[in-house]
């Protein structure tokens, strides 16, 4: 897409003349023009309102229109200096454009824009509609992306001119970009609200149709956060709320990964959202939550009765492992809450407990042990217990909240026959091998598989 040039100019009258008298800018040098972009014409230049090539403010001499070639060349003619005065733009067009018959109001320049559609694109929505009661002009034509007017315009949140495009019968408001983002998609994504509720409004435009990477409305606004747009599109009784993407993500999975709270709470009011639906790394809305520590949003996703709080698949990530290996505490202790979690959960033997023992997260390792079903020891044979990992690593704290348990074993060795108490005094870890030794049943001659 074009990079629009920044809109500019003095709204002040020079030597007394009014800047609505524009239509002296059909006396520009054009040669100037045409050598740095060839396919612009005096129309594109007023309706795109473009930089200017003199930085000399001046005033022309107004002169009979006819004598002014509509798309030729001009040899040396005073400059002026554009504004954005949208009466002033009118006049000029009015004037000196439209109404000649050698006018070509179609031309494009070279990137493939048309006078109507720069106007649109600009949110001139008087030109617009000069420009649209024109029988020659195409209310449907697109840039060299596929860019349709209405498209153009619904990016840019010029409300006035999407008004107009779609008060007309014959403007398709579905029609895609080559990226298959349709007007109510962009609209969505930047969050223009009046536009999504007029082209929502239309019984002919389709709320479900995906782009290339097979994301709808829904799932763009869900992923952005925006909210009204989210709310207006699931008033569409048509509306898919579970669409999944080419990746497997679903609106609730973007608001979810994002942390959009009020996003996450508009979509799970429906009961036909699937608060469960992995995507194709079989990740869910509640993994990605424990995984960003989006604890409100874990929450409130918590409280569906039909969501699951342990993998759905066999391979899936393990929500509670998760907020447990990066210390996400809010994110476990909602988990824990309820009932039907796993604690003991385990990947490659590790378990919850081992991993925030190993990782000194307190924190967690005390509202795990909480948990009256949670194992304090192995979940794997000859792995390390997490009072092993806990010695080693030298989290005194940790170790005296472990040994605290009555069912913790305190003299399980590692694969090389190491016990805590072995590891402890080989460190030096004075403050644990004191813990260590207040245990009636700690055996302080075990040795390791070499003696």
């Amino acid at each position: 897409m074009l990079e629009q040039p920044a809109r500019g100019g003095s709204r002040t009258a020079v030597d007394g003349r009014p800047t609505g008298r524009l239509r002296a800018l059909l006396l520009r040098d054009w040669a100037d023009v045409k050598r740095l972009e060839p396919h612009l014409t005096p129309c594109h230049e007023i309706l795109g309102a473009p930089r200017l090539l003199n930085t000399t403010s001046l005033i022309a001499p107004l002169v009979p229109t006819e004598s002014i070639p509509s798309n030729m060349a001009r040899k040396s003619p005073p400059t002026i200096e554009i504004t954005d005065n949208i009466n002033s733009l009118n006049n000029v067009i009015d004037a000196n454009g439209l109404e000649r018959g050698d006018m070509e109001r179609n031309t494009r320049d070279t990137h493939g824009l048309t006078p109507l559609f720069r106007a649109a694109w600009e949110g001139h929505e008087g030109v617009v509609k000069m420009l649209l009661e024109k029988a020659d002009v195409n209310p449907n034509t697109a840039d060299d992306d596929g860019e349709t007017l209405l498209y153009g315009a619904a990016y840019r949140g010029h409300e006035g001119v999407v008004r107009v495009l779609l008060e007309r019968g014959d403007v398709n408001p579905d029609t895609a970009n080559q990226g298959g983002q349709t007007p109510l998609f962009i609209a969505a994504s930047t969050g223009c609200e009046g536009v999504v509720k007029m082209l929502l409004d239309r019984n002919d435009v389709n709320p479900n149709a995906a782009d290339e990477h097979g994301q709808v409305p829904l799932s763009i606004a869900a992923w952005k956060g925006r909210e009204r747009a989210v709310e207006m599109l699931l008033e569409r009784a048509d509306v898919n709320p579970n669409a999944a993407d080419k990746h497997g993500l679903t609106p609730l999975f973007g608001a979810a990964r994002e942390g959009h709270e009020c996003v996450v709470k508009m979509l799970l009011k429906r009961n036909d959202v699937n608060p469960n639906t992995a995507d194709q790394n079989n990740r869910t809305p509640l993994s990605i939550a424990a995984q960003k520590g989006h604890e409100g949003v874990a929450k409130m996703l918590l409280e569906r009765v039909d969501i699951s709080p342990n993998p759905v698949k066999k391979n899936s990530p393990v929500p509670l492992l998760i907020a447990a290996r990066l210390g996400h505490e809010g994110v476990v202790k909602v988990l824990l809450e309820r009932n039907d979690v796993n604690p003991n959960a385990n990947e490659q033997g590790q378990t919850p407990l081992f991993i925030a023992a190993q990782k000194g997260y307190e924190g967690v390792v005390k509202m795990l042990l909480e948990r009256v079903d949670v194992n304090p020891n192995t979940a794997k044979i000859k792995s390390p217990t997490p009072l092993l990992i806990a010695t080693r690593l030298g989290h005194e704290g940790i170790v005296k909240m472990l040994l605290e348990r009555n069912d913790v074993h305190p003299n399980t060795a590692d694969k090389h026959g190491q016990t805590p108490l072995f590891i402890a005094t080989q460190k030096g870890y004075e403050g644990v091998v004191k813990m260590l030794l207040e245990r009636e049943d700690i055996n302080p001659n075990t040795v390791n598989k070499w003696g």
